[in-house]
């Protein structure tokens, strides 16, 4: 299982604060890939560059083309817990054609 809603806070963290209407003078910095947790999933630094560019990539192409992943995020979660299969993860990728190599799936799966 994929946890969407934690995808979607990385992508939207690239872009927007949630805290930019309480706080509409702050600065941002760069966006730079947060460290791992779980030992066990830890990225190499080949593989954090590689899921650095990819999260910019698709960022970029969300916002140019006003994509809303959430809906079709939500619509695959029936039981509301914020994660999706793997599967249904791909074919929202595919369907909003959100193109990715298998190499940046294969992260993108290791690190959510």
């Amino acid at each position: 299982m994929i946890s969407y809603k934690e995808f979607e806070d990385h992508i939207e963290r690239i872009f927007v604060d949630k805290e930019l209407e309480k706080q509409p003078t702050k600065v941002f910095t760069e966006f730079k890939v947060p460290s791992i947790l779980d030992p066990q999933d830890v990225l190499n630094d080949s593989e954090e560059r590689v899921l650095e560019s990819c999260l910019q990539r698709l960022g970029t192409e969300i916002k140019h083309r006003r994509l809303l992943l959430k809906p079709y995020f939500q619509d695959k979660d029936k039981s509301k817990s914020g994660f999706v299969a793997n599967t249904w993860f791909r074919s929202i990728f595919d369907f909003l054609k959100l193109y990715i190599s298998e190499q940046e799936y294969e992260i993108i799966n290791k690190w959510f």
